[in-house]
């Protein structure tokens, strides 16, 4: 992870069910960031802001492992 997540444990386990949006970093390395949802038609990403389970912001968290 390139920062990790201040959160609980909870959040580590369900982030494969988020979207991501992703870059490639200075080492060609692809680095996810931004949580987002679809809507219930699917067409609009909703952002996540904060970890639904305690709170804490996680909309700036930048992750390098594999989703």
């Amino acid at each position: 992870m390139k920062q990790s997540i201040n959160c609980c444990d909870y959040f580590e386990k369900m982030r494969h069910n988020f979207e991501w949006f992703s870059y490639q970093d200075e080492n060609n390395k692809k680095v996810y960031f931004m949580p987002t949802l679809r809507d219930c038609n699917g067409h609009t990403k909703l952002r996540v802001n904060y970890c639904p389970s305690c709170g804490k912001e996680v909309r700036a968290i930048e992750l390098e492992k594999t989703i």
